[in-house]
């Protein structure tokens, strides 16, 4: 599971039989949601989950598909059951009324579809190389990423605590838990590296494996699409070293 940052592997993890579940602007709520459903399935035995150094930016707090999200939604999500059944009939309510309900069903179905169909990148992102932009051009990008993502003098605990809630339920379903971050182009790295919010740290002070990708492949610009995300070929490179990694790791288990 990842935001944006997962996108780029495409379904190339299937080859694997691993499930890429991320999505752009995805936050650990949103995640959170979404291991709740595949545990309520039983649909899941390991979970890779990104702990890059942004990912307990407040920013997240209010970028994220809280809405999208709301789909994956369980009983055990609800603070009540009460809470539980007065959303679900508040939402027939307003689908059952005719005019409003036919947007309504309308709009859901292209989400659904976003959801459930892999995020396939278009030939011109496909051909697009971060090696292709100029240097100011890079400058501005980067500043600009920065400033969104590490604008902020601490961390949210509103996510840390969503972010420990899954450990919680990782520990308590028997999932085998191993966090994730993500290749970043040296550049961006450069910016960053003192930034850290701490996700990795509190996986780790818990027990579980961390693999630590940022600075795999410095020299191999063409894998990227901008400074912090991985290309369409990028995603396919990334995929193998990744599966080949977590090989190494069930071994030495």
């Amino acid at each position: 599971m990842s935001d944006s940052h997962g996108n780029a592997l495409e379904d190339y993890p299937e080859e694997f039989n691993i499930y890429n579940f991320s999505a752009p602007s995805d936050s650990y709520f949103d995640m959170e949601r979404k291991l709740n459903f595949l545990i309520e399935k039983n649909a899941i035995d390991t979970l890779i989950l990104t702990v890059d150094n942004h990912t307990l930016s407040p920013y997240r707090e209010s970028l994220n598909n809280l809405d999208r999200s709301k789909f994956y939604l369980t009983r055990s999500g609800y603070d009540t059951t009460l809470d539980y059944y007065v959303d679900k009939l508040y939402g027939f309510l307003i689908i059952s009324e005719p005019k409003i309900g036919l947007l309504i069903q309308e709009y859901m179905a292209q989400e659904l579809k976003t959801i459930f169909n892999k995020p396939k990148f278009s030939q011109n992102n496909l051909n697009k190389t971060w090696k292709d932009i100029g240097v100011k051009e890079r400058a501005y990008r980067i500043n600009r990423r920065f400033e969104s993502q590490f604008g902020f003098k601490n961390s949210s605990q509103k996510l840390q605590r969503s972010l420990e809630r899954m450990i919680g339920l990782c520990k308590a379903n028997n999932i085998v838990l191993i966090g994730i971050k993500f290749p970043l182009t040296a550049s961006y790295y450069r910016l960053i590296k003192n930034k850290d919010m701490g996700a990795a740290k509190i996986l780790e002070t818990s027990g579980f494996k961390v693999m630590d990708f940022s600075k795999t492949y410095f020299a191999k610009e063409t894998l990227f699409e901008n400074e912090d995300h991985l290309n369409s070929q990028g995603g396919d490179v990334f995929t193998r070293l990744l599966h080949s990694n977590l090989r190494q790791l069930s071994t030495l288990n």
